[in-house]
C-alpha cells in the first residue's frame, strides 16, 4: 500500500503546514486588521467581481488563462505583452487549446489508479475558477457565488481564477498518463512522443522560454535615478512633524525610466507622505478631500490658489512634483502645466528643480502635439525631473485647534477646495461638515453661535455614483432624492464621507418638466461621463444625447422615459 499514511501522521503534517502558513501570513493579517479597524473597506474600491468574472470563461481557464489583468490595456498598449500573442495569433491559440484537449481525451481513455483524483482536481478547479461567468447569465452556483461576492466577506474571495493551478496540474498529469499509455502500446515511440510533448509545452509557454516572465514595461534599472535620491535627501532634512504631498495623482507609478507600480518616494524617505493613487486609502473624508484636491489638476481646471491652503490643512510642508511620470500612459497632467501652477501659486516658496527630463518626453503612444500642448503658455518653463515646492507657514500633521470660530461647511471635500479657491480656508479654524451636525440640532446651534463662526454653503456632497477605475471622471451625474439604479452597477462604490447621512443633507437633482428619463447605463464601463446621462434624451436640446456602450457591447441597454401626464 505505497503512498498511504496513517491518521496520526496526516493530522501532524496538516498541523505543521497550518502553523507555518499562519506564521508566514502574519505580516498581511496585521495590516488587514488595522485597515479593517481604522480605514475604509478597501476591497470595494479595487477591481469588482464583475471585472474578474467577465474574463473567467471555461475555455480560457482550460488553457491556463482567464485572469482579468492579463487582458488589460492602457494608452501605450497591453499590460502583459504575451497577451497579444495568446489572444490574436492563430497558431498560439490553436496549440493552447490542443494541449488541454489532448489531456481531456487522455483522461477519458486511460485507466489508472489515481485518475479519479486528478479528474476531480480539474473539475473542482474549473468550477471554482469559472465562478459567476457569464456575469449576466451565470449558472445556479454562479448566481449564489455572485450574491455572496456582493458582501464584504465574499468580495475577499473574488479572484476565483487563482484556482487555475489546480486545473493546469490536473491536465498536466492526465496528459502525461496518456503519453505513458501510448508508450506501453508502442514502446519504440517513447523518445519521439516525449520530444513532441516537451516541444509543444515549451511552444505553449513561449513567454517563459523567451524571457517574458516579467513584462518589458516592468523591466527597469536596479537603482532609481540619482535625482530621486537627491530629492529624497532634501526631504529627509525636513520637519518630521509635517508631511510631504506628491503631485499629480496617478493610476499607478509609471516613470520614464521604469514602471514600479507603487510610488518610490515612501521607500526613499521616512517622512509622512500623502499622494493620490487609483485606490483610496485612509478614512473616507480624507480620501474624499485628497480626490477633490487632485481632480481639478487632472482635468486642467485647478486653481493655483488652492494648493497652499489645502496643503496647510493636511499638514503638508513640501509639494513634490513627480514630473518624470509617463503622463501619456494614464492621461495624467503634463509636466509643464503642473510646474506653471506651482510657480503661480500663492503661499508656496521658490520651486527647486532636480534632474532633467529626457528629451523624448513621450517616446510612444498618442500624439503629444494636441489641444493640451497647444494651450500651454508660450515660453513656459521646461519641467525638471523632480521639483520641490515648500509650503509657507505650514502646520504640523498632529495639532490642536481652538474650538472657537469654526467653519461649518455644507458640503464635502470639493467644498473645502472651493472654499480655498475663494480665499476663505484658514488652517487654524476647525472645519466641520454640517451633515455631521444634522442629527443634533442643539449642537449645530451651539456651534454656529461660537464667536467668529461662519456657515459656508456649497452644492457639493452630492448624491452621485463614484467609480475608481481612473484618477479622473470618477463621479456620475447628480441624482434625484431616493433615486435607485435600474441595473446594479458593481463598479459604483461611494465613499461614506458622512456616516449616516441621508438625502436631506446631500445636494440632489430635481427634474422640472413634462418628462424625465433613466437608463440601464450611460457612458462607458470604466469612468463616469455625466454629459451622456439619460436625461439628455428628453431635454429638448438636439446637441445633447443619451450615449452608452463606449468600447463595450450595447446589447441589452435600455432607456426608460416617464411623463408627468399621459
Amino acid at each position: 500500500m505505497t503512498g498511504e499514511v496513517d491518521l496520526r501522521r496526516t493530522v501532524g503534517t496538516g498541523l505543521r503546514i497550518g502553523a507555518l502558513t499562519l506564521a508566514t501570513s502574519l505580516w498581511w493579517m496585521a495590516g488587514l486588521s488595522l485597515q479593517g479597524r481604522y480605514g475604509i473597506p478597501i476591497l470595494r474600491y479595487t477591481e469588482t467581481y464583475q471585472t474578474v468574472a467577465t474574463a473567467s470563461s471555461a475555455p480560457e481557464l482550460l488553457r491556463g488563462l482567464g485572469y482579468w489583468f492579463f487582458y488589460g490595456r492602457d494608452a501605450l498598449g497591453a499590460w502583459i505583452a504575451p497577451a497579444v500573442t495568446m489572444t490574436q495569433a492563430v497558431p498560439a491559440l490553436a496549440l493552447s487549446f490542443v494541449l488541454p484537449g489532448l489531456a481531456v481525451v487522455s483522461g477519458v481513455l486511460t485507466r489508472w489508479r489515481h485518475r479519479g483524483y486528478f479528474v476531480a482536481l480539474v473539475g473542482t478547479g474549473l468550477v471554482v475558477a469559472v465562478g459567476s461567468h457569464p456575469w449576466d447569465a451565470p449558472s445556479v452556483y454562479g448566481r449564489a457565488f455572485r450574491a455572496w461576492a456582493r458582501t464584504d466577506a465574499g468580495l475577499a474571495f473574488r479572484s476565483t481564477p487563482r484556482a487555475v493551478p489546480l486545473v493546469v496540474l490536473g491536465l498536466s498529469v492526465l496528459l502525461a498518463a496518456g503519453l505513458a499509455g501510448l508508450v506501453r502500446i508502442r514502446p519504440t515511440w517513447h523518445l519521439p512522443l516525449a520530444a513532441a510533448a516537451v516541444l509543444a509545452v515549451l511552444l505553449n509557454a513561449t513567454p517563459y522560454v523567451r524571457g517574458q516572465m516579467v513584462d518589458r514595461n516592468l523591466d527597469r534599472p536596479e537603482s532609481v535615478p540619482a535625482y530621486w535620491r537627491t530629492a529624497a535627501g532634501l526631504l529627509e532634512r525636513g520637519d518630521r512633524s509635517r508631511r510631504v504631498a506628491e503631485i499629480p495623482g496617478t493610476d499607478f507609478a509609471s516613470y520614464r525610466w521604469g514602471n514600479t507600480v507603487d510610488p518610490i518616494t515612501p521607500g526613499l524617505t521616512d517622512r509622512e507622505y500623502v499622494a493620490r493613487e487609483l485606490i483610496p486609502y485612509g478614512s473616507a473624508p480624507s480620501a474624499d478631500l485628497l480626490n477633490a484636491w487632485d481632480l481639478p489638476l487632472q482635468q486642467g481646471t485647478a486653481d493655483p490658489d488652492t494648493l497652499a491652503p489645502v496643503a496647510r490643512l493636511l499638514g503638508v510642508d513640501t509639494l513634490v512634483h513627480r514630473a518624470d511620470l509617463q503622463w501619456e500612459r494614464f492621461r495624467t497632467p503634463r509636466p509643464r502645466a503642473v510646474l506653471d501652477l506651482l510657480t503661480r501659486a500663492k503661499g508656496l516658496g521658490p520651486v527647486t528643480g532636480i534632474g532633467r527630463l529626457p528629451v523624448e518626453e513621450a517616446p510612444a503612444g498618442p500624439a503629444t502635439v494636441d489641444g493640451v500642448a497647444l494651450a500651454e503658455p508660450v515660453g513656459s518653463r521646461e519641467a525638471a525631473s523632480v521639483a520641490l515646492a515648500p509650503v509657507l507657514d505650514s502646520r504640523p500633521v498632529a495639532r490642536t485647534t481652538a474650538a472657537s470660530a469654526p467653519t461649518v461647511l455644507s458640503g464635502d471635500g470639493a467644498g473645502i477646495v472651493a472654499l480655498a479657491a475663494a480665499g476663505g480656508l484658514a488652517a487654524d479654524r476647525p472645519v466641520l461638515y454640517s451633515a455631521t451636525l444634522a442629527a443634533d440640532p442643539a449642537l449645530a446651534r451651539r456651534t454656529l453661535a461660537q464667536p467668529g463662526a461662519q456657515l459656508v454653503v456649497t452644492d457639493t456632497h452630492r448624491r452621485q455614483a463614484r467609480r475608481w477605475g481612473t484618477v479622473r471622471d470618477n463621479d456620475g451625474y447628480t441624482e434625484r432624492a431616493g433615486e435607485t439604479a435600474l441595473v446594479v452597477d458593481a463598479a459604483d462604490n461611494r465613499l461614506d464621507v458622512v456616516p449616516g447621512a441621508t438625502d436631506a443633507t446631500r445636494t440632489v437633482g430635481e427634474v422640472r418638466g413634462p418628462a424625465w428619463a433613466r437608463s440601464s447605463r450611460y457612458g462607458n464601463p470604466v469612468s463616469y461621463t455625466p454629459a451622456d446621462r439619460a436625461m439628455n434624451a428628453v431635454d429638448g436640446d438636439p446637441t445633447t444625447a443619451w450615449r452608452v456602450a463606449a468600447f463595450a457591447r450595447a446589447e441589452g441597454e435600455f432607456l426608460e422615459v416617464r411623463y408627468d401626464r399621459p
